[in-house]
């Protein structure tokens, strides 16, 4: 089974250039050795706003942003000011979801309120 990769910054540049002087997907992908699928999905996700129209730099910085967003909400482990900052929480006769959505507004934490934040309610 072959190991998925996500597409270079040369590629998309090659796409982007490719769909300017009139090439199909479907070339671009035989060229590149990937699928037809793969270089539909990258233009439709990476497409400038609503419009038709791929830009390789605009892609660069749809891909940058979607990065960034995902690394600033990935799994933290609890460290003790949170958990100081869920028992306050609790204590003020939050409900679990309500402890859950705060954190997420103010603090942009997500943490599920069915499995973490039962151990606080239990005690």
């Amino acid at each position: 089974m072959k190991q998925y990769q996500h597409l270079k910054k040369e590629e998309r540049f090659y796409i982007w250039n490719e769909l300017r002087t009139g090439s199909t997907q479907k070339q671009v992908a035989i060229a590149l050795k990937r699928s037809p699928s793969t270089i539909c999905r990258e233009i439709r996700r990476n497409r400038y706003g609503n419009t038709k129209m791929y830009t390789y730099h605009w892609a660069l910085e749809i891909v940058r942003n979607r990065k960034w967003r995902v690394s600033r909400t990935k799994h933290r482990k609890m460290d003790q000011a949170l958990t100081e900052e869920i028992e306050r929480l609790v204590q003020c006769y939050l409900s679990p979801e309500q402890v859950s959505g705060y954190l997420s507004e103010h603090h942009d934490i997500s943490i599920s309120h069915e499995n973490h934040l039962s151990v606080y309610l239990r005690e």
